[in-house]
């Protein structure tokens, strides 16, 4: 007898926040329950690749901080024919901007476990406005408090990005 083993896709539309069963029905017959953790405030969505080669996704609370540093190209000499009105000798050719972004989450030991991977994951993504952005993990910090949860601060990085100002 031959068993075919696939994957189903379901949403589910939970109005309360907090931890849901859901029964897992195949033909009839209840396979297995899981358990859902609907949380509130989840703005920031990471998802990467776990060490079985499965995206992993992990939601982080609203609490969140955005950084930005902008690093100067270059200059390049411009030609003045009147020294009286010239305002300056070069021209900024434009800045590459740097954006790093620190998330903030409160887990389980359980939850801690799975989390894991993310930091060696060769790949680690963050659905920034609507899209999935490759970005780079820098640092982590993990606060040990009552009860083995634990408060993560994941600070990654972003592509950076370039704004010219003058061609």
């Amino acid at each position: 007898m031959r068993v075919n083993k696939g994957f189903y896709r379901v949403k589910l539309v939970f109005d309360q926040i907090g931890q849901h069963e859901v029964k897992l029905v195949i033909n009839g017959q209840e396979r297995s329950i899981a358990t859902v953790d609907v949380l509130k405030n989840c703005n920031k969505y990471v998802k990467y690749l776990d060490k079985y080669g499965r995206y992993r996704f992990f939601p982080f609370s609203g609490n969140f901080t955005t950084e930005l540093t902008k690093e100067k190209i270059g200059e390049i000499s411009k030609s003045t024919y009147n020294l009286e009105s010239a305002e300056a000798t070069t021209d900024n050719i434009g800045y590459s901007v740097s954006k790093s972004v620190t998330l903030a989450a409160y887990v389980s030991e359980q939850q801690m476990e799975v989390l894991e991977d993310l930091y060696s994951s060769p790949r680690v993504y963050l659905l920034e406005k609507g899209k999935w952005v490759r970005v780079e993990v820098e640092n982590n910090e993990q606060i040990k408090t009552l009860r083995n949860f634990r408060t993560i601060k994941l600070t990654v990085k972003l592509p950076q990005n370039y704004a010219i100002t003058s061609i």
